[in-house]
């Protein structure tokens, strides 16, 4: 009886060793597969944070390409003009290599129809016998810097009007600095003028634009008459 017991004992000890093997083993694949699913989970999550990150991405670099080129199109459409009608830009001087100069059909009259500016000029047109336009642009860019018009008045006057802005000199206008020796106030605009080789000069500046004529002589004070007309 006593070996028979023993040998009982010896099977169930026998059996909760294999239990117990067996359930290490199955404790250990349950940790195994569960750490498997976390690090499965890992990868999802990793992988949605990616995707995310991703059309996150897209989404700002087609807001920033939209708003550049909006801001391109505002710039080159808008940005760049002033209210006198020409380009803003710096101190600047131009020589006849740096320009050439296009005739058009597009009085100053017309023009600032076209580009809602206010240029002055002579308003000869519906009854002068002659009148011809002309535009100086930069050889590089085609930019417009000088509107030139001339045109003959009611008494037989050639007249020659250059308009430019207050930044931009050109060398074909160093003369007026020459001839125009006098200076007077029309409409509260201070005017240089001056009188040489049978011609009368006359600058001026108004609203950031500046204004320079000639006109064949044909009173001392007409080249004044004709400023007053031209602020009027």
């Amino acid at each position: 009886m006593s070996k028979e017991r023993d040998f009982h004992r010896y099977i169930e000890n026998q059996n909760r060793e294999e239990k117990d093997a067996m359930w290490k083993k199955l404790e250990s694949r349950l940790e195994e597969e569960s750490d498997n699913a976390e690090n499965c989970g890992e990868v999802l999550v990793l992988s949605k944070n990616r995707s995310f990150s991703y059309v996150k991405y897209v989404a700002i670099s087609c807001i920033v390409a939209l708003f550049l080129g909006l801001t391109v199109f505002l710039i080159v459409n808008y940005g760049f003009k002033k209210n006198d009608g020409f380009i803003d830009t710096e101190n600047r001087y131009c020589t006849f290599n740096d320009y050439y100069k296009q005739e058009t059909v597009t009085t100053i009259k017309q023009y600032n129809i076209e580009n809602n500016t206010d240029f002055l000029f002579f308003d000869f047109y519906d009854f002068t016998e002659y009148y011809s336009c002309s535009q100086f642009k930069l050889n590089d860019t085609d930019e417009i810097i000088c509107l030139y018009e001339e045109i003959v008045d009611a008494d037989g006057a050639i007249i020659s009007l250059y308009v430019t802005d207050d930044k931009t000199d050109l060398d074909i206008l160093e003369s007026f600095s020459t001839s125009c020796v006098n200076n007077a106030i029309i409409n509260s605009v201070n005017v240089s003028w001056g009188v040489e080789f049978g011609l009368a000069y006359a600058k001026f500046e108004s609203e950031d634009n500046c204004y320079y004529f000639s006109v064949d002589v044909v009173e001392q004070d007409y080249i004044l008459q004709l400023v007053e007309m031209l602020l009027n």
